[in-house]
């Protein structure tokens, strides 16, 4: 007699296991993301799969076995699918490319929340160190008539940057928008006139603080490790740089970690920004600070 064949929720359930004994510690969400990749529907699609929990084909069996064997070998599991999911974006992510966070989401949301404060004409961005391009694509694809370039000077990440903006032309053109990505150092880049909004989650992580996790280890250095003692160093250039080429009244967000605070106000004040603020990211860490550029007007009155 052949094998009782196994339905979609054991199978979901034996992932979550497999998981679970591999130390992942979210291993329910990233069972569902490896049964829906190696069934080739989105998760929405799997969840209505599992309500009628049919036979799970052998091809996906063990297309799920290999997922779970790379996952449980701590290979990232967007490394895997090839995929990675920022707010409403789909982005391809592999090799050479940092993954992007969920904590990263709320920097977004500040820039998008400004965009929209802006008239129309005045809503050019400059994403410094765009890796997928995903703080410049969030912009441009969530708010109307938006000019959003990112800078990347790794030409790995530059590819699968081209690659997000390409995936996305049709989301971006209902937005009446732009997006493209320019290989160059982000701390060298002139823009043609002075951006409106500059955004940045740029290499800020102390070596020395850096956890041993070897998940870490998949996403490339040049995008990780900041320099110096605290890891302040490319981010304090990055400031002053962005000083230098936003608008009066224009702003710059900096995602960071939350050791880096005090270093951060000073880095902004330095640098001539007012009304500093930090901000937390979902799990209530301090992770990215804001300031504005005053306007011209601004130093004549305090001359």
């Amino acid at each position: 007699m052949s094998a009782e064949p196994i339905r979609a929720r054991q199978a979901l359930s034996a992932a979550c296991a497999r998981l679970r004994q591999a130390e992942i510690e979210t291993a329910d969400a990233e069972a569902r993301l490896l049964l829906a990749w190696a069934w080739e529907f989105d998760v929405k699609s799997l969840s209505l799969t599992l309500l009628s929990d049919p036979a799970v084909p052998d091809d996906v069996a063990q297309r799920l076995e290999e997922g779970l064997a790379r996952r449980a070998e701590r290979v990232p599991v967007q490394h895997i699918t090839g995929r990675a999911a920022f707010r409403h974006l789909d982005l391809a992510v592999g090799p050479g490319v940092f993954i992007p966070r969920p904590e990263t989401e709320l920097l977004a949301q500040w820039g998008i929340d400004f965009l929209r404060s802006r008239p129309r004409g005045s809503r050019r961005v400059l994403d410094l160190c765009t890796g997928t391009s995903v703080l410049a694509l969030s912009a441009a694809s969530e708010v109307g008539a938006t000019s959003a370039t990112g800078v990347e000077l790794s030409p790995s990440a530059t590819r699968w940057a081209k690659a997000n903006i390409e995936n996305h032309v049709p989301l971006l053109s209902r937005c009446g928008s732009q997006c493209a990505v320019i290989q160059a150092d982000a701390l060298q880049f002139i823009p043609e006139s002075p951006v409106d909004l500059v955004v940045s989650n740029p290499p800020y992580v102390d070596r020395a603080r850096q956890p041993n996790l070897p998940e870490v280890d998949a996403d490339p250095e040049i995008a990780l490790y900041g320099g110096g003692e605290d890891g302040m160093d490319f981010p304090r250039a990055l400031i002053a740089h962005a000083a230098e080429i936003v608008v009066g009244g224009g702003a710059l967000a900096v995602e960071h970690a939350e050791y880096q605070v005090q270093q951060m106000r000073a880095a902004f004040a330095d640098a001539g920004f007012e009304q500093v603020e930090v901000h937390r990211d979902y799990t209530g860490r301090e992770r990215f600070t804001t300031g504005f550029k005053p306007h011209e007007e601004t130093h004549v009155a305090a001359l």
